[in-house]
């Protein structure tokens, strides 16, 4: 009877070390509100198969994370990106929030996707149409909250 008791009481201590280790996960990325982000690098690939870099700007765009799952456009280059971004949904990845959308704009469909971590962020654009048929942007970010 002990011993059953005993074995019990460890899969309850182990299980109760795994839910904690997991819930720490979480709460690491959604309790990071805040970035900053600036454009560090990037390039478009056109229907041709040519590669372009994408002209480097000094405009800082600012995001907060609303949890469970979406973000919060505070500052951003424009009415494109501030929809991309409330579209997307964002899911916690040990440190990391990964982000994902489909969204049409005008007569455009784009497949977006993000990975934000405390450094950097890399979006993926994929065009439905025309001449632009994918875009890839790194952007050096700074958690500030």
């Amino acid at each position: 009877m002990v011993k059953t008791d005993m074995n019990l009481f460890l899969k309850f201590i182990t299980i109760s070390v795994l839910f904690n280790s997991i819930l720490m996960c979480y709460i690491n990325a959604a309790s990071a509100k805040t970035w900053q982000c600036s454009f560090k690098d990037g390039w478009t690939l056109n229907q041709d198969g040519t590669e372009t870099s994408l002209a480097k700007g000094t405009f800082y765009g600012t995001r907060e994370y609303l949890p469970p799952d979406r973000m919060l456009p505070l500052q951003t280059h424009g009415p494109m990106e501030t929809q991309i971004l409330e579209e997307m949904v964002y899911q916690p990845v040990a440190t990391s929030l990964i982000g994902h959308a489909v969204v049409e704009i005008g007569s455009m469909t784009l497949s977006v996707s993000e990975t934000l971590t405390d450094q950097e962020s890399v979006i993926t654009v994929i065009f439905h149409d025309g001449a632009t048929k994918a875009l890839v942007e790194r952007n050096q970010c700074t958690r500030i909250e």
